[in-house]
């Protein structure tokens, strides 16, 4: 479970049909689109699971932008690091970054933006 802005926002596998639109109750835009990354093959929807096999960085920010996003589309604020996360997704592929050593700039760019992400998603930010 995950705390943000005061609700409960409970993330499950998409397995579990959560993505579904309720009967009678249309998605907004944000959350189709949001669905459609998670349930059509993205890079991002593939990610989390992949996050221990060698902690590969970018599956680590993945995790912690979905979950944002979530948030987003629950009402809460949206940090400025949702913009950096998407803008980092659209210049590398998990491949350009998985081969990258551990320390270097951009490997940490990732992590610390992830870190980031994190805290707003357990509310750890002053907003």
């Amino acid at each position: 479970m995950h705390r943000a802005c005061g609700r409960m926002l409970q993330l499950r596998s998409v397995h579990t049909g959560i993505l579904e639109e309720p009967p009678g109750l249309a998605f907004s835009p944000v959350r189709r689109r949001l669905r459609e990354v998670l349930l059509f093959g993205s890079d991002l929807a593939r990610g989390p699971a992949d996050t221990t096999e060698r902690r590969q960085c970018y599956y680590i920010l993945a995790h912690q932008y979905i979950a944002a996003k979530l948030n987003v589309c629950n009402g809460c604020w949206a940090p400025c690091g949702i913009c950096t996360a998407e803008e980092l997704f659209n210049k590398y592929t998990p491949a350009d970054i998985g081969t990258l050593k551990g320390n270097d700039p951009l490997r940490q760019q990732f992590l610390e933006l992830a870190a980031y992400l994190d805290d707003y998603n357990n509310r750890n930010l002053n907003t």
